[in-house]
């Protein structure tokens, strides 16, 4: 049986939306010119990771992102519909909402995993070690630390409600 080989693209969003290149060399003493999100394109749908959400799936260039900054041609892939299903499904405990991690464990690791599965490349080592380059400079570790807590607290209020919150439903 002939597989229709698939193009497989790596869509580069800047969370930032350009604030990161006009700030960081100020603030980080680092010139950073972008905070990396990133989804994979394949079978007509761009498949993504995100904190809270997990793995989601929809229209190229629809999300919640904006437009990408850049589109990369990563090549084809001969992985038919049904296996890139089940590896999704495999991936899904290792990328569940509640495991993102600003730094060990965020949108650009899903997408590596997925185009490395899909292509057997890796995505531009400029986007995956970003956040280590960011906790290279004594700011950037400050912000980390910090930004990491929030999503993690964030993380725990959905799961955990607070005892103002138990009080309310007792009450109601």
């Amino acid at each position: 049986m002939d597989v229709e080989k698939q193009a497989v693209r790596l869509h580069v969003y800047d969370l930032s939306m350009g604030l990161a290149a006009q700030v960081s060399e100020s603030v980080l003493g680092k010139k950073v010119e972008a905070v990396y999100h990133t989804g994979v394109v394949v079978f007509g749908r761009e498949f993504y990771y995100g904190a809270g959400s997990g793995i989601q799936a929809g229209a190229p260039a629809s999300t919640t992102y904006g437009n990408p900054i850049q589109v990369i041609d990563m090549g084809h892939t001969e992985i038919d519909r049904t296996i890139l299903e089940e590896l999704l499904q495999d991936l899904q405990e290792q990328f569940h909402g509640n495991k993102y991690h600003l730094l060990y464990n965020n949108c650009n690791h899903f997408s590596q995993e997925l185009i490395n599965f899909l292509v057997g490349k890796d995505i531009p080592k400029h986007i995956l070690n970003l956040p280590q380059e960011i906790m290279s400079t004594p700011t950037g570790s400050f912000f980390a630390n910090m930004i990491s807590n929030i999503v993690h607290n964030q993380q725990q209020g959905t799961e955990n409600p607070t005892a103002k919150d138990k009080e309310e439903e007792t009450q109601a």
